[in-house]
């Protein structure tokens, strides 16, 4: 854990020796857990005055005691939290990996379903096909006859 808040405000104008702003913490350490204290506002920025002073009383035993086991708890409550947020990761992942695989299967299904219908067509255009060739055949047998007995008539007279 780190040993102050990363969040801090500044106090109404007073300065530290550096001439800057002094900012209110809060300690996380074992030791001083929940301390307040002021501090240069430059300090993990870059070089500071190493302006430091307590505002809360020294912690008791019991809070100590009691600081340990809310740190360990937060810690565990930490890997829990990043722990989740992968399992997040790797299941935003799976999901998109499944879109994909649907929008290619739905692709698919179109391009199935329209090479159907092509050969649904091609079909029709044969049955019809053999149908007409059909009918034309029977037409031309039931007009030979009559063309060869006109055509004797006509070469009798």
């Amino acid at each position: 854990m780190s040993s102050s808040s990363s969040t801090s405000y500044y106090a109404n104008g007073y300065l530290c020796h550096c001439g800057a702003r002094f900012v209110v913490r809060t300690a996380w350490t074992i030791g001083n857990f929940g301390r307040r204290f002021r501090g240069c506002s430059k300090y993990k920025v870059q070089e500071h005055c190493g302006y430091f002073e307590w505002i809360d009383p020294p912690t008791c035993v019991r809070g100590t005691e009691i600081a340990a086991k809310i740190i360990e708890k937060s810690s565990k409550l930490e890997k829990s939290v990043l722990i989740a947020h992968e399992m997040e990761v790797v299941a935003r992942g799976m999901e998109a990996k499944a879109r994909e695989k649907e929008m290619m299967a739905r692709k698919k299904e179109k391009m199935y379903m329209h090479a159907l219908v092509v050969s649904w067509c091609l079909i029709v255009v044969l049955l019809v096909s053999f149908w007409y060739i059909g009918q034309v055949g029977k037409m031309k047998k039931n007009i030979e006859p009559a063309m060869i007995t006109h055509c004797v008539v006509v070469v009798l007279l």
